[in-house]
């Protein structure tokens, strides 16, 4: 019986090019953030601080606590307040990024033109986790395209917004969406569902977000940053992608038809080639997908400001981190201003302006003050181990 295998390029694929080491994808990522669940546990409105919660009502209960704690003898209280303490710190972070950093108004282009629908949305659920849970972009530009292949995206990520309940509006200029995040608003808590993980009385801290991303591994692994080809190569690359599917769908069938037959060595033989060519594939996409976001980035000068004043030295640095790592991950922000205060007084400001400083020198960023009391981080364009990330000696 002849069995057409002969007939497809598909047979002579060399099995060993599908065994490199697993890429990435921007899911992996997001369910690492979404296995953090809402960052402040459900426990504040973030609306009613924007509504003008100050500074000093918003860390009385960490002053009373830590006043408590002198006092105390008992081991099992002491070790219960400690904890209290650190709960309510990690609340008066949030508090305060929230409540200093309201007055900027930062938007984010992202260019998903020539990508999977799959990778496409699961870029954006990071996106949207990053503007409800760290509270420094307050609007996406989302950019789509409009030709055949971009109207499919189009609807799809549609669709993802419209289930995901977050404010949304169609661009016909910019062939896209346009999602705010108003802080005013019930959203601010995050309605996305799927997001809603963890144990919402936690309060996560920024060390744990940033470790659950860590625990990724690399993003950019067989991935030469400085050598992305071009967004025409991407798009040859998704066309021999789809015949290369279409191929494999048929060998599939013929292995079918071979476990009906009764021929199972030949059918486990064709269905090892099977399994081969889907990881080489899928591993293939997700590197396009890679490549597509660093090309369409390149020319786009998305920035990012925040405000630390208030906050606990160990928190703004551990917030400042996952920045780095997010974004340097993510390619679409170029920069990021972190404001720390003049430091013209050897008072909690300025140990943070100096802190901040030694962090950057440590990861190997060069540490630029656009003013007294601001830094302006240029991120690296080549690859870079951000593994010293957990290392809270980075700013000692």
């Amino acid at each position: 019986m002849s069995t057409g295998i002969a007939s497809t390029s598909f047979v002579p694929m060399d099995v060993s090019e599908a065994e490199d080491a697993d890429i990435k994808s921007w899911n992996t990522l997001f369910n690492a953030l979404k296995s953090c669940g809402i960052l402040h546990g459900g426990t504040i409105n973030p609306s009613e601080i924007a509504m003008g919660l100050e500074y000093e009502e918003a860390r009385k209960e960490s002053l009373e606590l830590k006043s408590h704690l002198r006092s105390v003898r008992n081991k099992v209280e002491l070790v219960n307040l400690r904890n209290q303490l650190k709960n309510r710190e990690k609340l008066d972070s949030f508090i305060m990024l929230e409540s200093s950093n309201k007055r900027f108004d930062t938007t984010l282009r992202i260019d998903l033109r020539d990508q999977e629908p799959q990778e496409a949305i699961s870029f954006l659920k990071i996106h949207i986790w990053i503007g409800y849970n760290l509270r420094t972009v307050r609007h996406i530009n989302v950019i789509t395209g409009n030709t055949n292949q971009d109207l499919n995206l189009k609807l799809k990520i549609s669709n993802f917004l419209f289930h995901t309940n977050v404010h949304s509006e169609e661009n016909s200029i910019r062939d896209g969406f346009d999602i705010a995040f108003y802080p005013g608003q019930k959203d601010a808590i995050f309605p996305c569902e799927e997001i809603r993980s963890g144990n919402d009385s936690e309060v996560q801290s920024w060390e744990r977000v940033l470790q659950s991303l860590l625990s990724c591994n690399k993003f950019h692994e067989n991935i030469n940053l400085q050598d992305v080809g071009t967004i025409a190569d991407c798009r040859d690359f998704k066309e021999k992608t789809s015949e290369m599917e279409t191929q494999v769908k048929c060998v599939e069938k013929l292995v079918e038809e071979f476990i009906s037959t009764g021929q199972l060595k030949l059918a486990n033989e064709w269905e090892q080639h099977v399994k081969a060519a889907r990881k080489k594939i899928d591993n293939d996409k997700k590197k396009n997908s890679f490549k597509l976001i660093e090309l369409r980035h390149k020319e786009i000068r998305n920035q990012i400001i925040f405000d630390l004043h208030g906050l606990h030295t160990d928190e703004a640095l551990w917030f400042v981190k996952l920045h780095l790592f997010l974004f340097y991950n993510l390619r679409t922000v170029k920069v990021i201003y972190v404001i720390t205060g003049h430091g013209e007084s050897r008072d909690n400001v300025s140990v943070l302006k100096e802190k901040v400083g030694k962090l950057l020198t440590k990861i190997g960023i060069q540490p630029v003050l656009s003013n007294k009391g601001r830094y302006e981080i240029q991120l690296p364009e080549e690859q870079k181990d951000f593994n010293c990330l957990l290392d809270n000696s980075d700013w000692n």
